[in-house]
């Protein structure tokens, strides 16, 4: 609490210092205090309350779950496919890099990747590749 009214102290210094030098950008300014404003009031709300808390009592809402169903719909699924689409070799070459790596130096973790996993590629790359599919 100590800490936010430090820096509300401090956002509020500077904020007259930008108007006492620039009276002019003053719409900007105060554009610029709100959004931060908004940031750290979210941050707190998050911290006091929790963030599972809030997760739970939003999942109630019908407008949330509305939401949360279109999100996790193949139509979306599709719509990120097709905007991610040239990063994903990288991404697991990437991870085909990390798996050697990870082995070469002993770090391997011995986990169960299922019957079908791959050896060449980590078991969350082989969720995210049996996800895609």
């Amino acid at each position: 609490l100590i800490l936010g009214c430090l820096a509300l102290l401090v956002l509020t210094a500077w904020v007259a210092a930008s108007v006492a030098a620039e009276s002019i950008g003053l719409s900007t300014t105060v554009l610029r205090f709100s959004a931060v404003m908004v940031v750290f009031i979210a941050v707190y709300v998050g911290y006091v309350i929790g963030l599972n808390r809030l997760r739970r009592e939003a999942e109630n809402i019908s407008t949330v779950r509305l939401v949360l169903d279109l999100l996790q719909s193949d139509i979306a699924k599709g719509a990120i496919l097709l905007i991610a689409w040239p990063v994903l070799p990288v991404y697991f070459a990437i991870e085909v890099l990390h798996s050697n790596v990870r082995r070469c130096l002993g770090i391997v973790i011995e986990q169960d990747g299922g019957e079908g996993s791959p050896a060449w590629i980590t078991v969350e790359a082989c969720q995210l590749w049996e996800e895609l599919q």
